[in-house]
């Protein structure tokens, strides 16, 4: 999965709302976007009811976070520690992303 400086759509968070929108916007045509989640795996939260009333056990509720992600979607794996309105740039790790 390629990174580069630039995105035009930026989802911060790869759970469910995040994964859905990531494939929604790649059905609709969106050819240049990325999911920032730092996770390798995806915990299907909705199921952890039925985990605490003993009825599933959590580990079925994980998935490798890879096979989730839309194919053409870009994943950084990284965490996102801060963002700045004012530059509008998002900062994570040694890399940064400029709005332009």
């Amino acid at each position: 999965m390629s990174q580069h400086n630039h995105h035009k759509i930026l989802i911060i968070g790869g759970g469910t709302a995040g994964l859905t929108v990531a494939a929604r916007l790649r059905r609709a045509g969106e050819t240049d976007l990325a999911i920032i989640e730092p996770s390798e795996k995806h915990f299907y939260q909705p199921l952890w009811t039925l985990v605490g009333a003993g009825c599933v056990e959590k580990a079925s509720t994980m998935r490798a976070e890879a096979s989730y992600i839309a194919a053409g979607v870009t994943w950084i794996k990284d965490a996102l520690p801060r963002r700045s309105c004012i530059s509008r740039r998002i900062i994570f790790g040694a890399t940064k992303f400029p709005r332009t």
